[in-house]
């Protein structure tokens, strides 16, 4: 706010609405990548005989020792160094800086960063995977006849955030009221962090299915009040469960059926939104039609996710057939009855 007076009209307002343009979450990862930054500068560095260096503003040099420190440390992985160094930038930019930590040297240093992580260990390079269609099919089933509450739970948020194309921080935060039915489909309003809040996305998926029954009866069974989790199973309105659940909660599930993916290969919470989107392009859903289902802002945006070798399973039809359009000749068929119904000729 510059220099502007205590008690200068709207300033104390517009500081608060700033703070408030990153959510909660973005808050604490970034303070604590920065308290990580800050102790580099003003406590490691001393301590290795130099004087102290500025957190801020940054040097790209620095930014650069700061990273291969890191990499001494064997505690942070290759994939992870974005948040690092996010943290960083956007503390530059939202002071009217430029950001320190990018351009091409910085990232010759991360891919120099992996390459040595690689070597280290080789097994701890895995790649990131959508999870096949089956896969969720077996987890859907799961969902129906789990043993116990707690991995009922596990596999029917498994399910919604796949069926949904949702990310993992849009599946824990749904409360009860978000979800709706009626006999023409179900609709669920998700809070995404590429809207706004006061911009309401409601995703609906037409039609009575597995994944409808199964919904309409874990919240009939929950029967939790309107403002309360949908994944809360104690009845508190207030529980909040944190981006990683969906992760846990999906290897739960896996390790209850004996599923893992091949050597080599992973699934994490983010291969639910991976998955189904991989999965409706198999049954050739348009990829108009999955970026408007998954929320995307951009068709480019949605590429990334897909991969276009995995073939079409029955599984993947159960998920997404409600995104494929009806054929055009059968379409037709219907118009010509109705105009005959109705004496219209051409």
């Amino acid at each position: 706010m510059g220099t502007l007076p205590c008690g200068f009209p709207g300033a104390a307002t517009a500081a608060r609405l700033l703070t408030r343009s990153r959510r909660e979450s973005t808050w604490l990862s970034y303070s604590g990548k920065l308290k990580r930054w800050i102790d580099y500068c003003t406590v490691v560095v001393p301590s290795r005989g130099f004087p102290a260096i500025s957190p801020f503003p940054a040097q790209r040099q620095h930014v650069l020792a700061y990273l291969g420190y890191l990499r001494d440390e064997h505690r942070v992985k290759s994939g992870s160094l974005q948040q690092y160094l996010s943290a960083i930038n956007s503390w530059h930019a939202d002071m009217g800086l430029e950001k320190p930590a990018v351009g091409h040297v910085i990232q010759l240093l991360r891919r120099g960063f992996g390459e040595e992580q690689a070597e280290d260990d080789e097994e701890e390079v895995v790649a990131r995977r959508p999870i096949p269609a089956p896969v969720m099919a077996r987890i859907l089933h799961l969902a129906q006849s789990a043993p116990s509450m707690l991995l009922r739970r596990a596999a029917t948020a498994s399910v919604l955030a796949y069926a949904f194309l949702l990310r993992a921080d849009s599946l824990v935060r749904m409360l009860h009221r978000h979800v709706s039915f009626d006999v023409d489909g179900m609709s669920i309003k998700i809070q995404t962090k590429s809207k706004r809040r006061d911009r309401a996305v409601t995703v609906r998926r037409p039609g009575q299915d597995e994944v409808y029954f199964l919904m309409r009866q874990w919240c009939s069974d929950l029967r939790g009040a309107p403002d309360s989790s949908l994944w809360s199973l104690g009845g508190d309105a207030e529980e909040r469960f944190p981006s990683p659940c969906l992760g846990k909660w999906f290897e739960d599930c896996c390790r209850h059926l004996g599923l893992q993916p091949p050597v080599g290969e992973k699934w994490c919470g983010h291969s639910h939104r991976s998955g189904g989107a991989t999965g409706a392009s198999a049954v050739d859903a348009s990829l108009p039609a999955i970026a408007r289902f998954g929320v995307w802002d951009h068709l480019d945006s949605v590429q990334p996710y897909i991969d276009p070798t995995v073939a079409p399973t029955p599984a993947a039809l159960l998920f997404f057939d409600h995104l494929l359009k009806p054929s055009v000749t059968a379409v037709r068929a219907i118009l010509e009855q109705q105009r005959q119904r109705s004496g219209v000729t051409r």
